[in-house]
């Protein structure tokens, strides 16, 4: 499916809003374009401006896309980076050519959008220094996808899955799984919690699978701003705990110039 012009409309809206929302310390951005078995995949990267090394974190967005999903997975990026972390956004649904997802492609393109974010993990850790493991963030759509993407891949060092969960028959089974923190919330009606969450759940007990939980009784698929901004501070504690760094910002910038 190919974007119309007011979809665009639209994805110009949430990055204006984006750049509105910018956090104060330096930040330097810049899009990537990497080869997949198919087609190509841009990625967006976004790293502090200081010299220091830095562990390196996939930001999924969810089935809205950067159309809808945009504005508040951007300035989570920008977050990200002020905390001391280097961050990539894989546009993984330009390995179908479409903007979004919904009922029309969920199953039949999410195993090209796992081997797409897989491709970008790969890619990154070719890169001269990336050696480390990554964190991924994944929301909705994209936490899904996280799972199968860190799913026996020691390229990943930590997952954080909020808003998503897994569908016992429709995806693999998951192997050896990095640390794990699940946030979901019990109202979500999107992602329901007893359809998808817990047989998750049950799944990682079941093969022993260590994994946090937390979850928010009173909340839906979207968390209201505390909430979310709750959420946002506990995965970047996550991440802290979990990731080593893994390149310099200048070496960075001279793999991506």
């Amino acid at each position: 499916m190919s974007r119309g012009k007011p979809f665009r409309f639209i994805y110009l809206v949430a990055a204006a809003f984006c750049v509105s929302h910018a956090i104060a310390k330096p930040i330097s951005f810049t899009e990537v374009r990497i080869p997949t078995r198919k087609s190509h995949v841009r990625l967006d990267l976004y790293q502090p401006k200081d010299q220091g090394p830095h562990p390196t974190i996939l930001l999924l967005y969810g089935a809205g896309g950067l159309a809808f999903d945009g504005s508040r997975i951007r300035v989570f990026a920008q977050q990200l980076v002020s905390a001391g972390n280097i961050v990539y956004l894989p546009h993984y649904l330009d390995e179908t050519g479409g903007f979004m997802a919904g009922p029309w492609n969920m199953r039949k393109d999410f195993d090209e959008w796992v081997e797409s974010v897989r491709y970008a993990i790969a890619w990154i850790q070719k890169q001269p220094g990336s050696s480390a493991p990554i964190g991924i963030y994944g929301y909705s759509l994209g936490g899904f996808i996280a799972l199968e993407a860190a799913s026996d891949n020691p390229q990943v060092g930590a997952v954080v899955d909020h808003a998503g969960g897994w569908v016992e028959g429709d995806m693999k089974p998951l192997g050896r799984m990095p640390p794990l923190l699940l946030v979901n919330g019990q109202r979500d009606h999107r992602v329901p919690y007893k359809k998808y969450v817990q047989p998750l759940f049950s799944y990682l007990e079941q093969h022993k699978i260590a994994y946090e939980s937390r979850v928010f009784p009173t909340q839906g698929h979207k968390f209201k701003p505390a909430e979310l901004e709750d959420v946002r501070t506990q995965a970047i504690e996550f991440f802290r705990q979990h990731l080593k760094p893994a390149v310099s910002a200048t070496a960075l910038s001279q793999r991506s110039g």
